[in-house]
């Protein structure tokens, strides 16, 4: 469970201001650290990993808000854009477009 996960990194990481995600000598996790992770992470799952950026979080949150109802507006103030280009970057499922599509 990705909730009872946060916990436990929460008591390991210790009660300091600042970021979330933070190393144990408190500097931040940063975008191109996080990305490099996740490219590695991707790579030894035999994942190509070109296919996966930092943007792809903002793809992966903008989608998930929406399939969760969140509405446009927060979806935009969350995703920090100030158009309504976000909207490209919804990805819907398979099954959600068969379903319209059997209509």
């Amino acid at each position: 469970c990705p909730v009872s996960v946060l916990l436990e990194y929460l008591v390991l990481r210790g009660p300091h201001d600042g970021p979330l995600f933070t190393f144990k000598d408190a500097s931040p996790l940063t975008r191109v650290r996080l990305v490099e992770e996740m490219q590695k992470a991707l790579s030894v799952a035999g994942i190509d990993a070109s296919h996966y950026t930092g943007h792809s979080f903002r793809i992966g949150a903008a989608t998930t808000a929406l399939k969760a109802g969140v509405s446009d507006a927060k979806i935009k103030m969350l995703g920090r854009w100030e158009s309504s280009a976000y909207q490209c970057y919804l990805q819907t499922s398979r099954e959600e477009l068969a379903s319209v599509s059997s209509v």
